[in-house]
């Protein structure tokens, strides 16, 4: 298919940036311009309808062009019509970004000269990121204060270059901590997904961060650290440990900025994630969850991982008319990406009404996603289903590539002792054994416990 790009964007696009880009083409004289109305107003973005229209179009302007000359047309309207989309996604992003705006402004004027002008734009952009709390545009608007200054011929200017430099340090140390702490939890995330990347430098990295947390000040940065440490103590009985000094210094934090806001956000997921994963009782579970989904209402963009929970909580509480109600008044958030979150979910779901034929249809294809967390929990809610049906011959070869897709991941570690007790009792049970008792019960989640209750 031609236009899996555009086709994106097409997906991607507000409400609001779907008007203007509209109101572009409307305006314009273009011909390529007046053929994208035209497809838009159809409204249907989807990647045929899409193919289907730009060979329509060409067929009939071009009808005697060979087949080459006509998929070349095809492409360059598919990069015509992205390139508009990109356009109006910027213009309105640079609308609501206004530090972003100015500091661009000032650069692309840099050649002609006009100081004054140039410091305007700069102390703008300065001004601007200091209300998005964005301390990179902080220091480019500095730089450019100072520059502009230093190059006045105006002798009393030095004085403002003098400030800009000064506050630029202030900026500049302020922002070096927040890189660091933010390396150090990016690198811990990475962590709870692959340790293998990590393992060989895990004890340094401990004792980096507990190093970085004697000489931090700020509460925040302090919360994140010991969030960053819970992660490197996932499997440890120091995790709580760790959540409760992240959790008590984040409450210590008195500003609540937007940098607070998103953190926080974000800190709940980690504690719900993990605690998920340690195998912590429904009604815990689900009460963080709420907390959640009411910190964000503060916030545009819902987190889809968190209603993910939500739902699978209501479903796993056999509420299933409020789950239901849930994915279907949510389902906006589970576009792209999200629809295996979606299309899991529905096949929860049909397993608890017990609408087999429909989950498996759905089991199929998410066994083989390459989302390693939805597809080890297909695959156990598939055999889960086949031994309800008595399907005894179907599961031998699922349990089998299972447990290779175990073994082949150990270094995934959250949930992995829980999956490979889980398909041990599964594969038991398909063949009719008694449970072996001397095995070591792991913390299972409880969508694990729901699966062995249920099978």
């Amino acid at each position: 298919m031609i236009g899996n790009k555009l086709h994106t964007l097409l997906n991607e696009l507000s409400t609001h940036q779907q008007k203007v880009l509209l109101a572009r083409c409307k305006q314009s004289n273009h011909k390529v311009m007046q053929l994208f109305h035209t497809f838009l107003l159809q409204k249907d973005f989807s990647i045929l309808s899409l193919n289907a229209f730009l060979k329509a179009e060409v067929e009939r302007n071009w009808p005697l062009s060979n087949a080459q000359e006509k998929e070349l047309k095809i492409r360059r309207f598919a990069s015509l019509f992205a390139d508009e989309i990109e356009a109006v996604i910027l213009e309105t992003y640079l609308e609501q970004k206004k530090s972003v705006r100015n500091i661009l402004l000032a650069q692309a004027l840099e050649t002609k000269g006009n100081t004054q002008l140039l410091n305007q734009y700069y102390e703008k952009g300065y001004k601007h990121a200091l209300e998005d709390e964005d301390d990179l545009n902080q220091m480019i608007g500095l730089k450019g204060k100072f520059r502009m200054n230093y190059a006045s011929p105006n002798e009393k200017d030095l004085h403002k270059a003098l400030d800009a430099n000064e506050e630029f340090l202030r900026v500049l140390k302020f922002s070096y901590d927040d890189r660091l702490i933010e390396y150090y939890h990016n690198k811990t995330n990475i962590y709870l997904e692959k340790n293998s990347l990590i393992d060989h430098e895990k004890e340094q990295l401990i004792c980096e961060i507990e190093g970085c947390l004697e000489h931090q000040q700020l509460p925040l940065n302090k919360a994140s650290l010991y969030f960053s440490l819970a992660k490197l103590h996932f499997n440890s009985p120091k995790l709580y440990a760790f959540l409760a000094e992240g959790k008590k210094y984040l409450q210590e934090e008195k500003v609540h900025s937007k940098e607070y806001e998103a953190f926080y956000r974000k800190a709940l997921f980690l504690e719900l994630r993990l605690n998920f994963f340690s195998g912590k009782p429904i009604h815990e579970l689900t009460a963080l969850t709420d907390r959640i989904l009411q910190e964000n209402q503060s916030f545009t963009i819902m987190n889809n991982n968190t209603l993910f929970y939500k739902i699978l909580f209501t479903i796993l509480n056999n509420e299933i008319e409020v789950a239901e109600r849930l994915l279907n008044e949510n389902h906006i958030y589970f576009r792209g990406q999200g629809n295996v979150l979606e299309d899991f979910l529905r096949a929860v779901l049909f397993e608890k009404r017990k609408e087999y034929r429909k989950a498996l249809n759905l089991l199929n294809e998410l066994m083989y996603t390459s989302n390693y967390f939805f597809a080890v929990f297909a695959r156990l809610l598939f055999i889960s289903i086949q031994i309800k049906r008595n399907n005894y011959q179907l599961i031998k070869s699922i349990v089998d590539s299972t447990n290779r897709m175990l073994v082949n991941n150990p270094d995934s570690p959250l949930g992995q002792d829980a999956h490979m007790y889980t398909l041990l009792q599964l594969k038991n049970k398909s063949a009719k054994r008694k449970q072996k008792t001397g095995i070591s019960d792991p913390h299972l989640t409880v969508f694990h416990t729901y699966l062995l209750e249920e099978a």
